[in-house]
């Protein structure tokens, strides 16, 4: 019988879609966030000829010190699952991901201090059906993985996204995430975002009768889940000058304009 893994990691062709935007921006007393861009891919979608959700969120909380955002439509595009209903597709890796640049504006009086990325994700796995009188069962292996990459930085430049989690082998609620700091300070940012998703189930194999006629395959099936993902903008107020630092600014503008004219003089 055939090797089960001699083919089981061939790559497909990574091809990005461009998705519509819906409501793309939002206000809040601290910031404006908009988005710049956003793409992604779904193997599931392509294979049922589905149409691409809209990019959309929502606001869930906002306060002085953090807003959290719902990223509503990272959690359709995210779904993907590999083998289909009927068991089509089995035994090539299926993938998902979502690829947005979001622009974050500080109000007046107010800094950016971070941003978080939030979710659950979870896998499962269904066995093809298989005869009770199947001989010589050779069952290929379910594979999930799930990851992200992200960095700040100003508005229209990119540089290298570093990984910033990477699960796999998991069927649980697994929690994912990360946190970026707003270390420049600066009042307008760019996060450019990634978030992924790969399933893969593998062939099984397996005899009904003898020799190499009788040799059959069936594919099970892998879905992969992301739950709730969340953007969370850390914010902070400026300080406001205490009254008796405005004073003392006064007193020494008027030492320094005294100064001035003396030597004027």
């Amino acid at each position: 019988m055939r090797s089960i893994l001699a083919a089981f990691f061939v790559t497909p062709a990574l091809l990005s879609h461009q998705v519509a935007l819906a409501d793309t921006s939002l206000s809040v007393p601290a910031f404006t966030l908009g988005i710049s861009s956003y793409s992604g891919r779904n193997t599931y979608f392509e294979h049922l000829d589905q149409p691409y959700p809209p990019a959309s969120f929502t606001l869930s909380s906002t306060n002085q010190t953090s807003t959290v955002i719902s990223l509503d439509s990272f959690q359709d595009v995210l779904h993907v699952a590999n083998g289909g209903k009927n068991g089509s597709g089995g035994g090539q890796p299926w993938l998902s991901w979502v690829e947005t640049t979001l622009n974050l504006q500080a109000s007046d009086g107010y800094q950016i201090t971070g941003v978080a990325f939030s979710a659950s994700t979870y896998a499962i796995h269904k066995r093809p059906f298989v005869p009770s009188n199947a001989t010589n069962v050779e069952s290929g292996p379910h594979i999930n993985h799930a990851w992200s990459n992200a960095a700040i930085s100003a508005p229209g430049t990119s540089g290298p996204l570093p990984e910033l989690y990477h699960v796999e082998g998991f069927t649980t609620p697994v929690a994912v995430g990360w946190n970026l700091s707003n270390t420049t300070g600066l009042s307008n940012i760019d996060l450019i975002m990634e978030v992924w998703g790969t399933v893969r189930t593998g062939v099984t194999f397996y005899n009904i009768g003898g020799g190499e006629q009788g040799e059959q395959k069936a594919y099970g099936t892998t879905e992969l889940y992301y739950v709730n993902p969340m953007l969370t903008v850390y914010t902070a107020a400026l300080p406001v000058p205490e009254p008796a630092t405005y004073a003392m600014f006064a007193t020494g503008a008027l030492v320094l304009l005294g100064t001035r004219r003396r030597k004027s003089s």
